[in-house]
């Protein structure tokens, strides 16, 4: 019923590529709630029952056991590491005036204030030490990041002094810059007065270089974001700063903390419409980040986030058809056609027909330079 309403609201849609999508979408989430709901009734199940099975018995404590080396070996695994990396470790008890900022997917971000200067922690939002509460995918994408973080270092991404342990939880919080003006989409929103949205184009080409620039960084040290979103760009006094590399991926690694199996990761607006296809058989790579990039380069100019007009329960399998199928926003009244050019190029259908980044750069330093447009304005009504 649900695939047929659907269908019935975009009837350019055949219901091929509904279901095709939305079962590519829907499995890990099937198997992960199936699990969830098996295990809860297992636990009633003890709680009613006291004469368990042995055999049952055995299983749970063999899952428990498993579930235990893993916490001992991710902790043996982030010691070592810190060690091995020089990484500064943080008393806990020295950040003051620790606040919630944000909850992403799998982190919470607080602000705190150390030796009076203000920084972001952002912690993994399970126990790692609590079997019960361990979540496999999450760990391996922290320490992803904390592998990939601590290896880094440019103006345009987001600089790790290094970690502390809540000795409560024996969770590792990354320490690091704090946003003082949030993410580019919080950014982009307190430009909006009303039903109009007015941004500085030398604000624009300052931001899209500062983005490009850091991209580039990154896949010339083997580096590919795969999460390129406007909540994963930060800005520190108007400088755009790249963030959160839980599932990016380090080229030439023969490791499992980056694999690209799931369909669910990210948000679709931004993902290479190749992702989507029905075969299963793209990987991602650097032209993958190009065209979030492009994706980028169009918001900054509208304001709001791609396709933001579907918010049904659907909207992220509409999102990924949609662009699967070719459908990209519109370029925004006054925008240098120039700069619409660039992020069109970015978002090809096809890879392998989107610019270098170096080439990206060099249009944009020559735009910034001789355009004659002041402002670029988006109006709603």
């Amino acid at each position: 019923m649900m695939c047929i309403k659907y269908y019935q609201t975009f009837p350019f849609f055949k219901i091929e590529y509904i279901n095709e999508v939305r079962v590519r979408y829907l499995v890990l989430e099937v198997v992960r709630v199936r699990y969830l709901v098996l295990d809860r009734l297992r636990k009633s199940h003890l709680d009613k029952n006291k004469n368990l099975n042995l055999t049952s018995y055995h299983k749970e404590i063999s899952h428990n056991e498993s579930l235990f080396k893993e916490t001992q070996k991710y902790n043996e695994f982030i010691d070592a590491f810190l060690k091995n990396y020089k990484t500064k470790i943080f008393a806990y008890a020295d950040f003051k005036n620790r606040q919630e900022v944000d909850v992403g997917g799998s982190a919470i971000i607080y602000s705190a204030y150390f030796q009076g200067w203000k920084y972001a922690l952002k912690s993994l939002d399970v126990n790692i030490n609590d079997i019960n509460e361990w979540d496999n995918k999450k760990v391996k994408g922290f320490i992803n990041e904390l592998r990939i973080s601590c290896s880094i270092s440019h103006p345009n991404i987001i600089k790790l002094y290094g970690v502390t342990k809540d000795p409560e939880t024996g969770n590792f919080n990354f320490v690091m810059q704090f946003a003082n003006n949030g993410n580019l989409r919080e950014y982009l929103q307190r430009k909006w007065s009303g039903n109009v949205f007015k941004i500085l184009l030398e604000d624009v080409f300052q931001i899209a270089k500062g983005i490009t620039l850091g991209i580039n960084y990154l896949h010339e040290n083997g580096i590919i974001h795969r999460d390129l979103h406007s909540k994963n760009i930060l800005i520190i006094d108007g400088k755009p700063l790249i963030a959160d590399f839980g599932i990016s991926k380090l080229k030439h690694t023969g490791d499992n903390y980056n694999d690209d199996n799931s369909r669910s990761e990210g948000m679709p607006a931004y993902i290479d419409p190749q992702w989507f296809n029905p075969d299963g058989k793209y990987e991602r790579d650097e032209r993958s980040d190009i065209y979030s990039l492009g994706v980028l380069l169009w918001e900054l100019t509208s304001g709001t986030p791609p396709f933001s007009r579907l918010t049904n329960d659907y909207a992220k399998y509409v999102i990924a058809i949609s662009i699967y199928r070719g459908e990209r926003e519109k370029m925004i009244t006054g925008t240098p056609q120039g700069y619409a050019d660039i992020y069109k190029n970015c978002w090809s259908l096809e890879p392998e027909k989107r610019p270098k980044l170096n080439d990206i750069l060099s249009n944009l330093y020559k735009l910034s330079t001789n355009t004659p447009v002041e402002f670029i304005i988006n109006n709603r009504t």
